[in-house]
């Protein structure tokens, strides 16, 4: 394939001597050229200058608890761990009234 490129280029007086996206770049951006030329010449190559954008799918947040409730819920279970702690340790607060 290389070869028959080659050959032609030789053959061929103007051919142009770099590959198809080069070509393409050289189209759209030669002011000299019709717009719509241009245009078009731009649409094909984009997709060899620039990597297209993949889809990503979420997966639907089921199991989303809010920040502060989650705050809420370690400060509470700290608090209760706390509790228990003293009480496996003998250190109960006597709670006047009792």
């Amino acid at each position: 394939m290389r070869r028959t490129s080659a050959s032609i280029e030789k053959s061929v007086e103007g051919a142009f001597e770099g590959d198809a996206l080069a070509y393409l770049i050289s189209i759209y951006k030669d002011p000299t050229k019709p717009e719509n030329l241009r245009m078009d010449a731009a649409k094909v190559a984009i997709r060899y200058e620039r990597p297209a954008l993949a889809s990503v799918e979420q997966a639907p947040q089921r199991d989303f608890i809010p920040l502060a409730e989650r705050l809420k819920f370690y400060a509470s279970r700290d608090l209760a761990d706390a509790d228990a702690a003293k009480l496996i340790e003998g250190k109960s607060e006597a709670v006047a009234g009792y």
